[in-house]
């Protein structure tokens, strides 16, 4: 993984804390509502693995 500015990293939290609000199987589209495309195709992997790691925190 690549080193991330703060602003990225808040991007990427905020987009795993949607992922997570929408639930199992969000789309793209549902994420487009909130975010640009260019900031989904960058950052929605990095995104993806932060809500698993918080999925796991909450479910323990």
């Amino acid at each position: 993984m690549q080193e991330r500015t703060q602003d990225e990293l808040k991007i990427i939290s905020s987009m795993a804390d949607t992922m997570l609000d929408l639930g199992e199987g969000c789309t793209e589209e549902q994420l487009a509502n909130r975010f640009t495309r260019a900031e989904i195709k960058t950052y929605s992997e990095e995104a993806r693995t932060v809500a698993y790691r918080k999925a796991d925190r909450i479910a323990a």
